[in-house]
């Protein structure tokens, strides 16, 4: 999905102040787009009306509806997770620096980096504050869709549109396979 955003300034951009381009008809094509492709997959009835209700709702900024969006996925996944914004702990450090600063701040024993951290981390900065960081690899759940043969990396809605409350155990990776590695 492409939503539309106003440019600014890099001096003055934050992700979190990003704001939705409202004179650019966003919300129509990204709702056709999901009805065309999903409506005749099993749970596309039971979570498409709340899903098609947070994008036609108003928002200023692209966060409100990112957050919106994941709040809807975390509980149809069943997954509780308190979630914190970088800006409430009033750091002004960057990428690497910055992962490093909140974990610090929030007293971390580890960190799990997605497998891309390798190139931005400073692994000594990590080392010497004795945290250590583990690389975390996914493996793309195989799992039945609409059409075959399988796509990985597709939407979050593609695997709850085609298989509703199990979704979560296709997650956590119970009874699926798996494919070892995508992006080599």
């Amino acid at each position: 999905m492409i939503i539309p955003v106003r440019h600014q300034a890099l001096d003055e951009w934050q992700i979190n102040m990003v704001e939705i381009d409202e004179k650019i008809r966003w919300r129509r094509k990204i709702i056709g787009s999901i009805e065309v492709n999903y409506s005749k997959c099993p749970f596309f009835t039971e979570y498409w009306p709340e899903l098609k209700e947070i994008f036609n709702r108003d928002y200023k900024q692209l966060i409100d509806l990112n957050m919106e969006i994941i709040r809807f996925l975390f509980r149809v996944f069943e997954m509780e997770r308190k979630i914190l914004f970088s800006s409430e702990f009033g750091l002004t450090s960057k990428k690497g620096e910055l992962v490093f600063d909140i974990c610090k701040k929030m007293g971390a024993t580890t960190y799990i980096s997605g497998i891309s951290g390798k190139e931005y981390l400073d692994m000594a900065r990590f080392e010497h504050a004795e945290i250590p960081v583990e690389f975390q690899e996914f493996h793309h759940p195989v799992y039945q869709q609409r059409y075959s043969p399988f796509i990985p990396c597709m939407s979050s809605i593609d695997l709850l549109f085609n298989h509703g409350p199990n979704s979560k155990h296709i997650l956590q990776g119970v009874g699926v396979e798996t494919i070892e590695s995508i992006f080599t």
